[in-house]
């Protein structure tokens, strides 16, 4: 995956393992500190990949506390 942005990584494998089961509709993602430590990264790389899944519509991000899986949409 050379040439990928970090960010874009980061969304790819929390999809991915969004995909497979391992986070649930309504289930809390980890937060940005446990994310960025897993990932080796900074935090604002964390946002940017969370920002990326919401736009996606994979998740939704409740102010000041989780960031939630949400249903998939019917496309």
């Amino acid at each position: 995956m050379k040439g990928v942005t970090l960010w874009r990584r980061i969304a790819d494998d929390v999809e991915q393992e969004i995909i497979a089961g391992v986070y649930t509709v309504g289930e809390r993602l980890p937060g940005e500190v446990e994310i960025a430590q897993r990932f080796h990264v900074n935090r604002h790389t964390v946002r940017r990949a969370l920002a990326e899944l919401a736009q996606r519509g994979l998740v939704r991000a409740k102010r000041g506390s989780d960031t939630l899986v949400e249903p998939r949409r019917i496309t």
